[in-house]
């Protein structure tokens, strides 16, 4: 068996183009196409709905569940833009290391879509659930 190293980026001026270009790659697929559509969505749906409540988030909020409980889970609520943000940079890499290995192995790429976007829904979630609890 021969292992291969793949890079996120083989060129050192990867864009956007190359990414659409996977993208449309990837899509070819069926199982692909949703879930990199459900991935997208709900990143998406967590700006939207951040940016909604933003005004209302208090300026502590609890994100450390694995904590003890008091002072310790909570954070500054400008972190929780990084929720969708981790979300991005996940499918972003999925897209290019999916993109990389369709051709040798479909199944592997469209098992990372399919774990990407259970992350991204995971991560929505979670968000979801601590706007709740402080608005």
């Amino acid at each position: 068996m021969k292992i291969i190293q793949q890079k996120l980026f083989n060129k050192t001026q990867a864009g956007i183009l190359q990414v659409k270009q996977q993208i449309d790659q990837l899509t070819t697929d069926s199982v692909m196409k949703i879930a990199l559509r459900i991935g997208l969505v709900a990143m998406g749906l967590s700006l939207i709905i951040l940016a909604i409540f933003w005004g209302k988030i208090a300026p502590e909020i609890p994100l450390w569940y694995s904590r003890p409980y008091g002072e310790n889970q909570l954070t500054a609520s400008w972190v929780l833009w990084l929720i969708p943000l981790v979300g991005l940079i996940i499918n972003v890499a999925t897209i290019r290391l999916s993109g990389a290995v369709i051709e040798e192995d479909k199944f592997l790429a469209q098992m990372m879509t399919i774990v990407s976007s259970l992350i991204t829904i995971m991560a929505l979630v979670t968000m979801i659930k601590v706007i709740s609890l402080v608005v």
